[in-house]
């Protein structure tokens, strides 16, 4: 870790890195602690003996599930295409993930080593894994295959042996993870693609225990919901999603990996449910209402040409018209009705309607009324990583940690710039609400001035 940054600085005081007051030394990641911590878990199984709803109809649904009668079917370079007539190998390798996700739930729930060897005997298979056609297949996958081995990794008595465990991991490291990570200038997949892919980049980090790669992961979150989410943006409805206008099926998994991802955040420490809390609540109220048919869809939204159900892909035709595609976004009501107390009628409604949702779909839904129904949440996490807590209030200055850089202007609504030493501006972010995080290929490997313009402000830093 770096503990300091050279500067020059015309305006304020320039702040240290090292003045924070950080350790020099990252504590563990909490194990496990990818999509819920043994905490949460040992309460749902107490939730589960005790026969108590909605927990038990969704038990009942993941035992109805037989994961066991599955048979893994690995191959290390997986076939197929973007046609959408030769995706079947793809499928199944979701598919298994899913099954294995599943037995290791029951594991853990009713204590039959069967459903852990099942489990192990899956994860063991496709540990030979190392290339698929389309990534967002293995975006979908990699977080149930990431869920199930962290569980049988860090919950003693699963019988994985420390030699597969290596295997395994190997794999994640050497082929999964390069599949996955993504650019530093994060300009494609701004779509549920890009939600998936951050939900598996945060999952393997964590599984992997790489400080580096979790920040990395949390510092293109960041980008991608302001892209996927609007709020305060001009011509659009706050919390109306990129893709609402392409279809409310491709927006509910959209929104899902955004759930994921910020949990697995969560869990380890960090909190981005209160820093966006009134994004998400608009979203969630608004979508939900069209979904369940609560509130009418506006005759001018989608530049007067409506939302379709599902289907408005390159292979088919839109299809139906709300209220449809309704769900269970039980994560999302959680933080913030029940933690941060803010409204949420029409999603509670829907949720309690929907549950138990949860089951093996070939897609990135996970068993999520089981899992996080009415779930009490506090952030217990000790990982002292994105800068200590990067959603924090932060003093006016530029913090550098894992080639990260922090800017937090003076005040705000600021617009931060990038100039290179010849007087030449690279380019601009506008109306920056929030200390921002860039990553150092955004700034050409640390090299050149970032300058900062806030309300009757200016201050310019000079980057080593």
């Amino acid at each position: 870790m770096e503990t300091g940054l050279t500067a020059a600085k015309i305006g304020i005081v320039f702040l240290l890195f090292g003045s924070l007051g950080l350790s020099n030394s990252f504590a563990r990641f909490k194990h496990p602690g990818i999509f819920n911590t043994k905490p949460e878990l040992d309460l749902i199984k107490a939730k589960i003996s005790a026969g108590e709803q909605p927990w038990k109809s969704a038990f009942e649904k993941i035992q109805a599930s037989n994961p066991t009668s599955r048979t893994a079917k690995p191959k290390a370079k997986i076939p197929g295409s973007s046609d959408s007539k030769h995706r079947k190998d793809m499928d199944e390798f979701v598919l298994d993930g899913e099954y294995a996700y599943a037995s290791t739930l029951l594991w853990y729930f009713t204590g039959e080593k069967k459903y852990a060897d099942h489990a192990i005997e899956i994860l063991n298979a496709w540990s030979i894994f190392e290339d698929i056609p389309m990534s967002l297949y293995l975006t979908w996958a990699a977080p149930h295959y990431l869920n199930s081995a962290e569980i049988l990794k860090h919950i003693p008595g699963s019988g994985w042996q420390e030699s597969d465990i290596e295997k395994f991991s190997a794999m994640v490291r050497n082929y999964m993870l390069p599949k996955i990570r993504p650019p530093a200038k994060w300009e494609f997949w701004p779509q549920n693609h890009g939600a998936t892919t951050l939900e598996s980049h945060v999952a393997i980090s964590i599984f992997l225990d790489d400080e580096k790669e979790f920040d990395f992961a949390l510092s293109l979150f960041d980008k991608h919901l302001e892209t996927y989410i609007y709020y305060g943006k001009k011509g659009f409805a706050d919390g109306q999603s990129l893709e609402t206008c392409r279809d409310l099926n491709h927006t509910k998994m959209g929104v899902l990996g955004i759930m994921h991802n910020m949990q697995s955040a969560f869990n380890q420490g960090v909190d981005l449910w209160y820093r966006e809390r009134d994004r998400l609540s608009q979203f969630a109220e608004m979508h939900a209402g069209w979904m369940t048919g609560e509130t009418k869809v506006p005759s001018t939204i989608c530049g007067g040409k409506g939302i379709w159900c599902q289907g408005n892909v390159s292979w088919g035709n839109p299809s139906g018209r709300p209220p449809c595609n309704e769900t269970s976004w039980e994560i999302l009501y959680n933080h913030l009705s029940t933690r941060l107390g803010l409204s949420l009628p029409i999603t509670k409604k829907m949720n309690e309607r929907n549950r138990p949702l949860g089951g093996i779909n070939r897609r990135n839904m996970k068993w999520e009324t089981l899992l996080h129904a009415n779930m009490a949440y506090s952030l217990s996490g000790n990982v002292n990583s994105v800068f200590g807590r990067y959603d924090i209030e932060r003093k006016p200055g530029l913090y550098r940690h894992n080639g990260l850089y922090l800017v937090a202007p003076h005040s705000y609504p600021a617009q931060i710039e990038f100039w290179n030493f010849t007087g030449k501006k690279i380019w601009e972010r506008r109306s920056v609400s929030k200390p921002y995080l860039l990553h150092e290929d955004e700034i050409s490997n640390g090299q050149g001035i970032i300058r900062l313009r806030s309300p009757g402000y200016v201050e310019t830093l000079l980057l080593p």
